[in-house]
């Protein structure tokens, strides 16, 4: 069978091999961003997995929920707090970029680099809540890359 990688650094690879007797898995994305550019995800989702994406930038989250239907999208960002916090959503011209963040400092270090920020208001949970609400059900991986808040995101779980 052939495999297409479509994950920024084959991390989906690695899993792939990592989990080859898994089939139809179960899989938690936070910080998910596109359904395909960069995924993790896809190469599974394409094998039957199935899982939950966390996206807190309205315009991905809006593709994931189109391109993977039978799929949970989560808009909200992961977070100690279960309220709702400032979101710095990185562009690159008129393109939503998968650099967005809830870190004022990775934000202004992308604006310093030539990138626009729109800045918005946007839920949050804690990991835990996620987490919770899995029905007891294996999760054969869990991948967290949320820029520069992933210390927040592990304490929250």
């Amino acid at each position: 069978m052939t495999f297409t990688s479509y994950a920024q650094n084959f991390e989906d690879v690695i899993l792939m091999r990592a989990l080859a007797d898994v089939e139809q898995g179960f899989y938690i994305d936070v910080g998910a961003q596109h359904p395909s550019h960069d995924s993790v995800s896809l190469a599974f989702y394409e094998r039957g997995w199935r899982g939950i994406h966390i996206e807190p930038n309205p315009v991905f989250a809006e593709k994931l929920r189109i391109a993977r239907p039978d799929e949970e999208v989560i808009s909200a960002a992961i977070s100690t707090q279960a309220n709702e916090l400032k979101f710095f959503s990185i562009w690159e011209g008129e393109t939503p970029t998968g650099l967005s963040t809830g870190d004022w400092d990775v934000a202004r270090q992308h604006l310093d680099h030539g990138f626009s920020i729109r800045e918005q208001v946007v839920p949050s949970i804690p990991l835990s809540a996620v987490l919770d609400n899995c029905c007891n059900r294996n999760i054969h991986w869990l991948k967290i890359d949320i820029e520069g808040m992933e210390e927040d995101a592990i304490e929250s779980w």
